[in-house]
């Protein structure tokens, strides 16, 4: 082998073994979500970024504390607890609303919220669910202290109503229509709370600064799934349906209970004054009131447009 050659050969195996590693992002099944890897099917995701499933915000969240993630799909009150919890978290893209999807769910009878005092309301305490919660509670002039939390994973929640054990639920679709299937009620959801429930992109501040190139890949294909939603909606129910292993009509359902950004909208979410930088202030206020949280978290660097395109003239 000449010295050309070898050198060559030597200076790309160095090169491969600098290669950066992948944008690695935490991903939930969620339907909102979902636009994620429709993006990828179509091959708009390219190899610079990662999709890691995750169970649940507590993973996302931890992974994203021990730097095993650099970013992840999280619900803009679970961004803010990273937050109060020492995480720099920047948010670059909206993934959806909820206008709808999310629950308070109780037993034929109890007709307002007041009715809830002394119950006993289950949830995972660790999501959006407690948002729900104490929003609810708020509207009605309660607080956590005046009712008993039941742990409970959206799995357990039929079996412990079915029991009897609970009187209210705060929880998600799906996980509300089975309940509602089995006799609970809707008392609350967010279409009473409007523009609160955020799901949203968060990235590690460190990683908006050095991974430039997979953050624009990944919030581009975002876009493009997203306008395809708006574009082709029959085409999205049927290949998030086949997604996420759901008949049609649900998948439907789920749509009609999420907001779906355009790109108007996406930048309208980042300025100033924004219903985003709204909610960051009522969940704030929410959360340090019911001691969910220690103290507020600020705007300043939470919100990055950055990677968003500018609109059409």
């Amino acid at each position: 082998m000449r010295r050309g050659s070898l050198a060559a050969l030597l200076l790309l195996l160095l090169l491969s073994g600098c290669a950066e590693e992948p944008l690695k992002v935490g991903i939930r099944s969620w339907i909102g979500y979902d636009v994620i890897p429709m993006a990828r099917q179509w091959g708009w995701i390219g190899p610079e970024v990662e999709l890691i499933p995750r169970e649940s915000a507590a993973e996302s969240l931890s992974g994203l504390a021990s730097g095993e993630l650099q970013a992840a799909c999280l619900t803009l009150d679970e961004v803010i607890r990273g937050l109060d919890q020492g995480l720099s978290l920047t948010i670059v893209a909206v993934m959806n609303v909820s206008s709808g999807a999310d629950s308070l769910l109780v037993r034929p009878g109890i007709n307002s919220v007041a009715d809830l005092r002394g119950a006993r309301i289950a949830l995972q305490t660790s999501g959006a669910n407690m948002l729900m919660l104490t929003a609810a509670l708020a509207s009605g002039g309660l607080a956590l202290s005046d009712i008993e939390l039941v742990e409970a994973t959206p799995a357990d929640l039929p079996g412990l109503w079915e029991a009897g054990d609970i009187a209210a639920v705060a929880t998600y679709e799906p996980h509300a229509r089975a309940l509602r299937n089995i006799g609970a009620v809707t008392l609350l959801s967010s279409r009473d709370t409007p523009e609160l429930i955020f799901d949203v992109i968060a990235v590690r501040s460190d990683a908006v600064k050095t991974r430039k190139k997979a953050l624009a890949n990944l919030v581009s294909a975002i876009l493009r799934a997203q306008s395809h939603v708006h574009d082709n909606p029959v085409d999205t129910v049927y290949r998030l349906a086949s997604l996420r292993g759901n008949p049609v009509w649900v998948t439907e359902e789920e749509l009609r209970h999420v907001v779906i950004p355009t790109l108007d909208r996406q930048h309208g979410y980042f300025d100033r004054d924004s219903p985003l930088s709204a909610a960051v202030g009522r969940i704030n206020e929410l959360f340090v009131n019911a001691g969910v949280t220690n103290s507020p978290q600020g705007n300043a660097g939470l919100l990055d447009p950055a990677y968003l395109p500018e609109l059409p003239e």
